[in-house]
């Protein structure tokens, strides 16, 4: 409706060359999303 056109990632190719993810999308923006909460509150990075 915004006009925003939709961006999908397609990983085909690269699993025909045998490539897959070794960590799972969720487990992984769980893991990002604790790092980032972790390093603001040390001050190794900011917003």
């Amino acid at each position: 409706p915004d006009g925003m056109p939709r961006k999908v990632l397609d990983v085909s190719k690269l699993e025909a060359l045998g490539w897959t993810a070794r960590i799972a999308l969720a487990e992984g923006l769980v893991s990002t999303y604790d790092w980032y909460r972790n390093a603001l509150e040390e001050g190794t990075v900011r917003l």
